[in-house]
């Protein structure tokens, strides 16, 4: 219900911690290139925040667990990159396959996951931490929703003229 949804994004709020979400924007802000990755039912939410990126700054690269080409686009990956992995249980391990060979590469890893004790929390460098309840076959992915919306909001908000300017260029 949407309820249960305001209860988990309260939680999440509460659970954030602020120099791990300020590290997270600069890092997204500052890469060379984004890497975005969530699979099976993550994937719907990684694509929303990699395409809203791309309208923000230029380079986001959304990795996708069924064709081979998103492991050869990480590549091309190093320390000057950020590779932002969203995963819940039961924690696919396309993601996390994802985020080992950034980090194989030197890219920064960021985790957008449920517990420290996710595969993604324990390799990345900075994780932020969603209360996604299981719902029957769905998630609640509101939390997780709201989470990435802030991230870009702050992301855009690093260089105002350059996002704004990038908008207007693409609409």
């Amino acid at each position: 219900s949407m309820h249960t949804d305001i209860r988990s994004i309260e939680q999440t709020l509460a659970s954030i911690q602020e120099r791990d979400l300020k590290r997270a924007v600069e890092w997204i802000s500052n890469a060379r290139q984004v890497f975005v990755a969530g699979t099976h039912s993550e994937y719907g939410i990684a694509c929303y925040f990699a395409s809203t990126l791309c309208w923000i700054r230029e380079n986001v690269f959304l990795l996708d667990a069924t064709h081979n080409p998103s492991f050869d686009m990480l590549g091309t990956a190093s320390e000057n990159d950020v590779l932002v992995a969203i995963s819940f249980p039961p924690y696919p391990a396309a993601t996390v396959r994802f985020l080992d060979a950034a980090l194989s590469r030197g890219a920064r890893g960021i985790a957008i996951t449920n517990s420290p004790l996710s595969p993604l929390a324990v390799r990345a460098s900075v994780s932020l931490y969603t209360h996604d309840e299981k719902l029957f076959f769905a998630d609640n992915s509101a939390p997780s929703v709201s989470l990435l919306s802030v991230i870009l909001a702050l992301v855009s908000s690093q260089d105002f003229k350059s996002s704004f300017a990038r908008l207007r260029k693409k609409q």
